[in-house]
């Protein structure tokens, strides 16, 4: 609570409590003058519950035994299921302040970049995640498919390996073999396959080409 110690707030404070209905009602009351993070709805039901029994004191009273630790853990919970969490939605779930809530994420360790939450310094766990998802992109296997308007004709997974000519001539048979199966794409006129599995055409240098039609050579540069 920001103006518990200031003398005005403090009496404005209990002017509200003893003149609204409900902790809602002095709750808005107060945001409207001192801010939307003035105060929450739950301290405010904490005040009406003390007012009543006379104590009129805004000040936090020590509690009894061990502290509880139940909104640092709930927060801490959530924000790990949940990178995304902005504090006013925070706010509104635990009915807390976003103020409140902020102060937990920095009590946690946690900062704010391009709206995820992540941990201020990296723990051993973020470390070995970082080597476990580089290790995961090296022993990805490599696919390869092929597909139409109503999906997927053909695929193959090429673990460690590079396509080449042969291995890509040796798909195309795969492939023919699933185009028969599909008459709608087999009995069209156009063409959809090379003939014979032929490679594709492979240009040379154009500038070569060029030179070869027109029976000159570029002219020597030192450039």
């Amino acid at each position: 609570m920001y103006f518990a110690k200031d003398s005005n707030a403090s009496y404005e404070t209990k002017k509200d409590c003893r003149t609204c209905k409900n902790a809602t009602q002095a709750t808005n009351k107060i945001c409207a003058v001192y801010g939307e993070d003035a105060v929450g709805k739950r301290i405010m039901r904490k005040w009406f519950a003390r007012f009543k029994t006379g104590d009129f004191n805004l000040e936090d009273q020590e509690c009894p035994g061990r502290p509880s630790t139940t909104d640092e853990d709930q927060i801490k919970r959530l924000i790990e299921n949940n990178l995304r969490y902005t504090t006013r939605k925070l706010a509104e779930m635990l009915n807390m302040s976003k103020s409140t809530i902020h102060k937990y994420f920095v009590k946690l360790g946690y900062i704010n970049r391009f709206d995820v939450w992540i941990p201020h310094d990296l723990t051993k766990k973020n470390l070995m995640d970082h080597i476990f998802i580089c290790d995961s992109i090296n022993a990805r296997e490599d696919i390869i498919f092929e597909w139409d308007w109503k999906g997927i004709l053909y695929y193959e997974l090429l673990p460690n390996n590079e396509i080449n000519s042969e291995e890509y001539c040796s798909q195309l048979d795969e492939l023919k073999t699933a185009i028969e199966k599909r008459p709608e794409i087999a009995n069209r006129k156009i063409v959809v396959f090379h003939q014979n599995n032929a490679r594709p055409c492979v240009f040379d240098n154009p500038t070569k080409v060029v030179e070869a039609r027109l029976g000159c050579s570029t002219p020597y540069s030192d450039l």
